[in-house]
């Protein structure tokens, strides 16, 4: 990352290390799903936000893995609320609806999960590529 970016004297790696600090104190220290879901999003936006505005790598690939991930986050909580509020009213949803949320359910799955370790395996390839181009300069 470039550090000459920030506005700030404040290195991306802490502002991440900050990032996770405040979800993990916002899951441990609110104990309502609800408040806690909205907090988590808000983070997660302020964070995102961040990211657009300064694109603190210098490679935009990073810079778009970075977005995408906190996008499926923001994703995966909102899947989880529609989910946890449909559970608390039983009966609600009509049968015709119920595919559509067996879809949702694996979209959370997908975004929680197979996103994450797609954009890991991508950045680890696009790694080992860049490794082997200056290897055979």
């Amino acid at each position: 990352y470039d550090d000459t970016k920030l506005p700030f004297p404040l290195c991306w790696g802490g502002f991440i290390e900050l990032r996770r600090l405040m979800l993990l104190v916002t899951t441990i220290f609110i104990s309502s799903p609800s408040v806690r879901l909205f907090a988590m999003i808000f983070i997660c936006l302020i964070a995102l936000l961040c990211n657009v505005s300064i694109s603190p790598y210098n490679s935009n690939f990073l810079n778009k893995v970075t977005v995408v991930s906190i996008l499926s986050q923001i994703f995966a909580g909102l899947i989880n609320q529609i989910f946890s509020t449909v559970i608390l009213i039983e009966g609600a949803i009509p049968r015709f609806l119920l595919p559509t949320f067996t879809f949702l359910f694996h979209c959370e799955e997908i975004l929680s999960l197979w996103v994450p370790f797609c954009l890991i395996t991508l950045f680890i390839i696009n790694s080992a590529i860049r490794a082997l181009q200056k290897n055979f300069k």
